[in-house]
């Protein structure tokens, strides 16, 4: 019983910061939609969603969101991963 306890308050935990890194997501993604010119804006988004995909993967919860936030996540971490954004 201890062992179920302490697992479900480590999965708690891991629930909770994943709600906040969610959370910065969505207030930084709305600051660039209003801002789309600011690159280092678009990389903290980048970066973010990076962290937030990587949760998402890490906690086993893909199947809990839509396909098109999750590909719109991969989308963004895409851009973190090639440490800039390409111009035309």
């Amino acid at each position: 019983m201890e062992r179920l306890q302490e697992a479900t308050e480590i999965s708690l935990a891991n629930q909770k910061h994943l709600k906040e890194t969610l959370l910065e997501y969505r207030s930084l993604l709305d600051l660039y939609l209003n801002h789309p010119a600011d690159k280092d804006l678009a990389m903290k988004v980048s970066r973010v969603a990076a962290k937030l995909l990587e949760e998402v993967k890490e906690n086993y919860l893909l199947e809990s969101f839509e396909t098109d936030f999750i590909s719109e996540l991969t989308l963004f971490a895409q851009l973190s991963e090639k440490k800039g954004i390409p111009r035309p």
